[in-house]
């Protein structure tokens, strides 16, 4: 199922109430997925029976302290 940028408040409404969001601000998970959108990326959920055996499935996400991003700042780490 293709995701559209309707589909991201909801989405880290979910995220919260499961609690894989894995802390920090939610607002920063919306910033990074409108500038996904906004440069014209996709996002696809896959369902769980239709991923292969075989597969090797990774979340790197943002990793480490949101400290980090504090002092880079958001707009520029977006930039990257």
């Amino acid at each position: 199922m293709k995701l559209t940028s309707y589909d991201i408040t909801p989405l880290l409404e979910g995220l919260a109430i499961l609690g894989t969001g894995g802390g920090g601000n939610p607002s920063w998970g919306g910033m990074i997925l409108e500038n996904d959108a906004a440069r014209g990326r996709d996002w696809n959920v896959v369902p769980l029976d239709e991923v292969p055996d075989d597969w090797t499935i990774v979340c790197g996400g943002m990793m480490g302290s949101v400290k980090a991003i504090e002092s880079i700042g958001f707009d520029k780490m977006l930039e990257g």
